[in-house]
């Protein structure tokens, strides 16, 4: 089989330094899966400035009501965790709709880009975390010794 670019940028869970020029090539970043979770890809791509357009789910909910980010709703899928498959068609042509209305909107794409790095830089910084870090596990040191 072919070598994916990503592949030679990605390996297990080691990050790369080149991974914000990849970024940065970019015009837009599209984050398609409707499963819920962490999505560390969102927010490296909103860090380099790139407007992003993603299935609503977790934390980037945040980032989108920020303006950072074009959010497409999920449909939450059906109680057995499948979707139909009109709602991933539905899915699909939203996205390529965002895409084409940032391909013919540089002014808009510009300014979701530039909301989405400010967003990281005011919220999920090193210096924002490591504090909160050092509070989770000094009260987990005291209740794990009381």
């Amino acid at each position: 089989g072919g070598k994916f670019l990503i592949d030679s940028i990605v390996d297990g869970d080691k990050w790369y330094p080149g991974l914000p020029n990849l970024y940065n090539q970019l015009d837009v970043f599209i984050r398609c899966d409707i499963n819920h979770g962490y999505q560390l890809t969102v927010f490296e791509a909103a860090a380099c400035g790139v407007p992003v357009i993603c299935v609503n789910s977790g934390p980037t909910d945040e980032l989108a009501a920020g303006g950072g980010a074009i959010s497409i709703d999920n449909g939450n899928g059906d109680e057995d965790g499948s979707w139909e498959e009109n709602n991933l068609n539905r899915i699909a042509k939203e996205i390529r709709e965002k895409v084409i209305f940032l391909r013919d909107n540089p002014n808009e794409r510009k300014m979701i880009g530039d909301r989405g790095r400010r967003y990281i830089e005011e919220n999920w910084t090193w210096d924002k975390f490591i504090p909160a870090w050092r509070e989770f596990f000094r009260e987990g040191v005291k209740r794990a010794s009381v």
